[in-house]
């Protein structure tokens, strides 16, 4: 049985708005970090682990009605930590809000207006924001894909498509996949959690 979201993790539970940022060792991350493989130009500064019991709290709800919505597929397929990049505008604003990764900050880009995930952080670079001094940062994501489509660019898309446009019964995907194998985009809120912080900067 897939795993469940009941509860907020301990960290989370005495929070009421405050968001808070938890230094972490690469090791002690749960996921293998694929961080800027082969870019040995650039090295991790520090990473943060973020708690916002808010923001989590919706992830959490939309993550229970994903899977149920969804019962043949696994969790790996349904949930994925991706990298994505601020570009602009300064995490914090971000984490420390009510939204996470507002889709009101994002910019329309090839598959219209919504939030960019990779699964290569060197793509995430190009993105990253500039935190000064040298230092840009990044977040990787807990991001629902759930059913999603693969698409040819259309910068007119707000939501995901029908999945069948003869019978709008059957409901939309929860995200779409690019073209370029490895980019996710969603259109809704409370599909990505920002857990992680990475700061990083090019060797010296």
């Amino acid at each position: 049985m897939k795993q469940i979201f009941t509860t907020l993790p301990p960290k989370m539970q005495q929070q009421k708005k405050k968001a808070v940022e938890a230094p972490l060792d690469v090791g002690a991350l749960p996921f293998p970090l694929k961080f800027l493989q082969g870019q040995a130009a650039f090295e991790v500064v520090k990473i943060e682990k973020i708690f916002n019991c808010v923001i989590y709290d919706k992830f959490a709800n939309e993550f229970n009605r994903v899977i149920r919505k969804n019962p043949e597929k696994k969790l790996k397929d349904i949930c994925k930590h991706l990298f994505h990049g601020t570009r602009g505008t300064d995490p914090k604003l971000l984490y420390q809000g009510e939204d996470g990764l507002d889709i009101r900050f994002a910019a329309a880009g090839y598959y219209g207006t919504g939030s960019y995930f990779a699964n290569n952080s060197h793509y995430s670079t190009g993105y990253a924001f500039d935190a000064g001094n040298g230092l840009m940062q990044m977040f990787v994501c807990t991001v629902l894909v759930g059913d999603f489509v693969c698409l040819p660019k259309n910068n007119q898309l707000r939501i995901p498509p029908l999945k069948d446009v003869n019978d709008p019964t059957k409901g939309r995907y929860d995200s779409v996949c690019g073209q370029d194998v490895g980019h996710w985009i969603t259109y809704d809120n409370s599909k990505a959690y920002p857990g992680y912080l990475i700061s990083y900067r090019q060797r010296q």
